[in-house]
């Protein structure tokens, strides 16, 4: 695989050099630790962001108002306090991954407890790749990475840090579960042959797009959305599964549920799929709303018809995909 594109961009400097020694401090303290206390860690610093982030607790209430509407303000609170502590939940998972995959493959298959499965395996039958499909709930970094264990390596595109050291040490940690990472930029260009060749690809969709979105109801108000799933599967001709991973036990135990496959060719349609894609993901987060990533202001970028007016724009016919008018 080519060298990432921070690599081309420019060496490491001394700086980067003193950050990566830092995280592999951390990341040795992270082996000696033990994992319930870097739980309770991760989520005392959560609650801590909660108290001071005011802007991101005002968003992720609203955020939850729109999905929940009979969410009385307490529960509100609780959930928004709650994706704080998600957040940093999340970022700790990520960087236990290096953990994991010094651990034999069959020990971390163990840990592992697989839901919905079949459907993925029957979508795979077809000879063709699939695209796995998640929201930014549960542990969706695991997901992608997990996925390799159990015969469906992934493809994901990432953003490359600032830290070319950094990229390198991702990228190492994410090939040993069959995980392989492409750099944004040029990313299409690998990804699609790919694809063609039978590979599956891995993607979180679930946040505001600010390119080319195609504009669907979410959770009963219209947002941006991406468009590339949709796109992929339709022009190329492969099935689209939809699911997510959550940590069902102690340490690091986790269930990999597969909520929804699509053939290739049941949606023939880029909406008609995109918007299936959404009700399924609004439908998991719905069932674990405690664990989803409320904080981000998913309406931010509005259509432009809305823009034009300066108003919301009434969306009836196009609502509900989401939960807020069930």
């Amino acid at each position: 695989m080519p060298a990432p594109p921070s690599d081309r961009w420019r060496r490491p400097r001394a700086h980067h050099y003193v950050v990566f020694g830092l995280y592999r401090v951390g990341s040795l303290l992270l082996w000696i630790l033990p994992f319930r206390a870097l739980l309770a860690l991760a989520r005392g610093l959560g609650s801590i962001g909660w108290a001071l982030y005011g802007r991101r607790r005002r968003i992720g209430e609203a955020n939850v108002r729109q999905a929940l509407p009979g969410a009385d303000r307490r529960e509100v609170r609780r959930l928004v306090r709650r994706s704080f502590q998600f957040v940093l939940e999340t970022v700790l998972e990520s960087l236990l991954l290096p953990r994991l995959a010094r651990l034999p493959a069959d020990e971390v298959r163990a840990r592992i407890s697989l839901q919905g499965f079949g459907k993925l395996e029957a979508l795979k039958g077809s000879g063709r790749g699939v695209l796995l499909v998640s929201a930014h709930l549960g542990s969706f970094d695991f997901l992608g990475a997990a996925m390799g264990l159990f015969g469906f390596p992934c493809h994901i595109v990432m953003r490359p840090m600032k830290n070319p050291l950094l990229t390198r040490e991702i990228e190492r940690c994410r090939r040993v579960w069959g995980q392989v990472v492409l750099w944004r930029r040029g990313a299409l260009r690998a990804l699609v042959p790919a694809l063609e060749a039978g590979a599956n690809a891995a993607f979180a969709i679930d946040q505001n797009q600010r390119k080319r979105p195609i504009f669907l109801p979410v959770f009963g108000r219209l947002a941006a959305c991406d468009r590339s799933v949709a796109a992929l599967a339709v022009r190329l001709g492969l099935p689209v599964a939809v699911g997510y991973a959550l940590r069902s036990g102690p340490g690091l135990r986790h269930t990999i549920v597969v909520e929804e496959g699509i053939h290739a060719g049941e949606e023939k349609d880029e909406v008609a799929l995109a918007r299936r894609i959404q009700g399924v993901l609004e439908r998991m987060i719905l069932r674990h709303p405690d664990s989803y990533f409320w904080v981000h202001d998913r309406y931010r970028t509005r259509p432009p018809e809305e823009r034009a007016a300066g108003a919301p724009v009434p969306s009836e016919e196009e609502a509900p995909v989401g939960g807020a008018r069930r």
